[in-house]
């Protein structure tokens, strides 16, 4: 009986497993050119090169376009939007595949104390596997 109850609870576990992947930071910093918040999801070279173009519109020279295999690898990028002040910052913390489903754990960073008055738009690039599925964002606090 002690077997079968066994086998039963590892079959639940497999069901419900999850692969925590690597993340490869591509770029980050604190002029990103966008000034609204958002996440992006790039499964291509075009949107690839849209993403740097806009971002190396203030930069000379402007940061490398990567080279992605975007049969096996996509892009998650982040950006904060427009802050007032310095000490802004992004990142994903992880990014763990639950089936066909992608849950990418974001965590921003927010000044404690003085920091310096400038306008900047923190932002964030890393690439991971490529999924086929839906990709979730979460935010840790």
């Amino acid at each position: 009986m002690k077997a079968i109850q066994l086998l039963f609870f590892m079959a639940i576990l497999s069901c419900n497993s999850q692969e925590d992947l690597s993340v490869t930071l591509l770029a980050e910093g604190s002029h990103g050119g966008f000034n609204d918040a958002q996440t992006l999801v790039i499964k291509d070279k075009k949107g690839l090169q849209k993403i740097y173009n806009k971002i190396n519109m203030t930069r000379r020279p402007g940061l490398p376009i990567p080279e992605i295999d975007f049969e096996k690898e996509m892009v998650i990028a982040l950006f904060m939007g427009e802050k007032n002040s310095g000490g802004y910052s992004t990142k994903v913390e992880s990014v763990k595949e639950k089936g066909k489903e992608f849950e990418v754990v974001i965590k921003e960073t927010v000044p404690e104390g003085v920091a310096t008055t400038v306008i900047c738009q923190p932002f964030y690039f890393c690439k991971v596997k490529r999924s086929y599925g839906q990709v979730v964002f979460k935010k840790t606090e």
